[in-house]
């Protein structure tokens, strides 16, 4: 019997292993301070190329996993749960404004976090606990942030240094963190879904 060999590129595995594309993050509600700074920057630079963030849609994300097969989603929330359930919550605060890659070439318009070592000892665990399951870790040191927009094109940076100047050392709120939620992005043209797969909660 002749057996022939099919190419790996050939075969439609998705169709068999049905794939979603997940990210681990922390869930952001602005408050009224917060929402009064986007919606002025939006107004400001109304006229600019920029893509903003839904309101409801804002976030820290903490690890982006990306194509997950859907079959390994139920050990990776197991993981998710043992990993984080010495992690106590803890508070974080939003303070000042600013952008990657800088003034002259402005990519991500982001409001600055401080959450002392708590965020970022939940990152290297995450870090550790994902590379475990086959996921490679993220060779990028950790800038937290909350990505408010990404910016196409500006004509008008005089009108984005004047927000970074009056927004720079400005607290704009405190948020406890209760929980860390595992999230599926579904890409749309209007923008991106997200679906929560599951609920970490922190220690109390």
């Amino acid at each position: 019997m002749q057996v022939i060999e099919i190419p790996c590129q050939l075969l439609n595995l998705n169709k068999y292993f049905p794939m979603k594309r997940t990210f681990i993050a922390v869930d952001v509600r602005a408050g009224e301070q917060m929402t009064r700074m986007i919606e002025e920057s939006r107004k400001i630079l109304r006229d600019e190329k920029i893509r903003w963030v839904h309101p409801q849609k804002i976030h820290i994300t903490l690890k982006f996993l990306g194509d997950t097969a859907e079959e390994d989603i139920p050990a990776i929330i197991t993981e998710l749960n043992t990993a984080l359930s010495d992690f106590p919550a803890f508070t974080m605060r939003f303070k000042g404004a600013g952008v990657f890659r800088n003034l002259h070439d402005p990519r991500v318009f982001w409001i600055g976090i401080e959450a002392g070592d708590d965020l970022s000892s939940i990152r290297n665990k995450l870090e550790d606990t994902m590379n475990g399951l086959g996921f490679e870790r993220e060779e990028k040191s950790f800038s937290p942030h909350l990505t408010l927009a990404r910016i196409k094109y500006i004509r008008r940076k005089d009108l984005l240094k004047e927000l970074l100047e009056k927004y720079k050392e400005t607290d704009l709120q405190e948020t406890q963190v209760k929980k860390i939620i595992y999230y599926e992005s579904i890409l749309k043209p209007g923008g991106p879904e997200y679906i929560v797969l599951s609920e970490i909660p922190l220690r109390d």
